[in-house]
């Protein structure tokens, strides 16, 4: 009996030793992708644009890093329709902040490289409220 209870005991204290160190693992979370970042960056701003919130400097800092990113985005192969919601909610971001070039660039990404997303639809609608008129760009690209 007495060494079934120092065989217990004995396993009880290898198990809390080896506790702690599963504990520390578990605390740490993975590391975050740049694109995972640039993605909650612009959900973050996106929905202090929806609440109307001010933007700090921090967020101004961020909107400029996230341009930063977009436009080096824009140049690669785009086709997933998770990236045409960053677009397109980067592109409301620079609108609600009046960065009236930015919002129009970042609608027409949404429009050109994903047309058959609902943020297409959504691109066009935006276009059509600052005036961009879409028919003369079609004509253009034809030519």
């Amino acid at each position: 009996m007495k060494k079934l209870l120092h065989l217990i005991l004995a396993a009880i204290f290898v198990f809390t030793l080896c506790l702690p160190a599963d504990a520390q693992d578990a605390a740490e979370p993975p590391k975050k992708t740049e694109k995972q970042i640039l993605e909650e960056n612009v959900e973050i701003l996106t929905k202090k644009v929806y609440g109307s919130s001010l933007f700090s400097s921090e967020d101004s800092d961020m909107l400029i890093e996230i341009r930063t990113q977009l436009n080096a985005m824009a140049d690669t192969k785009l086709s997933s329709p998770a990236q045409a919601k960053l677009f397109y909610n980067a592109a409301f971001i620079f609108k609600a902040r009046e960065y009236k070039q930015d919002a129009i660039q970042y609608f027409k990404v949404v429009l050109e490289n994903f047309p058959e997303t609902v943020y297409s639809k959504r691109a066009i609608s935006e276009l059509e409220k600052y005036g961009v008129n879409l028919n003369e760009e079609s004509e253009e690209e034809e030519e």
